[in-house]
Protein backbone atom coordinates (compact mmCIF):
# COMPACT_ATOMS: atom_id res chain seq x y z
CA UNK A 1 0.00 0.00 0.00
CA UNK A 2 1.32 3.57 -0.81
CA UNK A 3 2.37 5.70 1.98
CA UNK A 4 -0.08 9.16 1.20
CA UNK A 5 0.73 12.44 2.06
CA UNK A 6 -0.34 15.98 2.96
CA UNK A 7 1.84 18.89 3.12
CA UNK A 8 1.24 21.95 3.43
CA UNK A 9 3.72 25.18 4.95
CA UNK A 10 3.54 28.43 6.89
CA UNK A 11 0.19 28.31 8.24
CA UNK A 12 1.39 31.00 10.52
CA UNK A 13 -1.54 30.27 13.03
CA UNK A 14 -2.02 33.76 15.07
CA UNK A 15 -0.43 36.67 12.47
CA UNK A 16 -2.26 39.40 12.51
CA UNK A 17 -3.05 41.62 9.40
CA UNK A 18 -2.36 45.17 11.03
CA UNK A 19 -1.54 47.51 7.96
CA UNK A 20 -4.70 49.32 6.74
CA UNK A 21 -7.52 46.51 7.60
CA UNK A 22 -10.49 47.52 10.45
CA UNK A 23 -10.85 45.33 13.18
CA UNK A 24 -13.42 43.35 11.46
CA UNK A 25 -11.75 42.53 8.55
CA UNK A 26 -8.56 41.34 10.73
CA UNK A 27 -10.63 39.36 12.67
CA UNK A 28 -12.35 37.56 10.09
CA UNK A 29 -8.44 36.92 8.44
CA UNK A 30 -7.53 35.62 11.72
CA UNK A 31 -10.43 33.16 12.15
CA UNK A 32 -10.11 32.35 7.87
CA UNK A 33 -6.49 30.78 8.92
CA UNK A 34 -7.91 28.40 11.28
CA UNK A 35 -10.90 27.45 9.21
CA UNK A 36 -8.39 26.96 6.21
CA UNK A 37 -6.26 24.35 8.28
CA UNK A 38 -9.42 22.57 9.54
CA UNK A 39 -10.11 22.47 5.89
CA UNK A 40 -7.12 21.43 4.95
CA UNK A 41 -7.33 18.20 8.23
CA UNK A 42 -10.79 17.35 6.36
CA UNK A 43 -8.92 16.81 2.58
CA UNK A 44 -6.37 14.77 4.27
CA UNK A 45 -8.59 13.08 5.76
CA UNK A 46 -11.10 12.38 2.64
CA UNK A 47 -7.93 11.41 0.79
CA UNK A 48 -7.40 8.78 3.52
CA UNK A 49 -3.63 10.04 3.69
CA UNK A 50 -1.61 8.56 6.60
CA UNK A 51 0.70 11.60 7.03
CA UNK A 52 0.07 15.42 7.32
CA UNK A 53 3.07 17.60 7.31
CA UNK A 54 3.10 21.30 8.11
CA UNK A 55 6.58 22.56 6.81
CA UNK A 56 8.12 25.80 7.97
CA UNK A 57 5.93 27.59 11.11
CA UNK A 58 2.48 26.28 12.41
CA UNK A 59 2.31 29.16 14.69
CA UNK A 60 3.41 32.56 14.29
CA UNK A 61 4.92 33.14 18.17
CA UNK A 62 3.35 31.48 20.89
CA UNK A 63 0.34 33.53 21.36
CA UNK A 64 -0.42 31.89 18.24
CA UNK A 65 -0.53 28.66 19.74
CA UNK A 66 -2.62 29.94 22.88
CA UNK A 67 -4.85 30.86 20.38
CA UNK A 68 -5.46 27.76 18.91
CA UNK A 69 -5.67 25.88 21.84
CA UNK A 70 -7.61 27.63 24.20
Amino acid sequence: MPLRIFHTADVHIGLKFMRGYPDAIRDKLLDARLETLARLVDIANEQQCHLFVVAGDLFNNVRGQHQATG
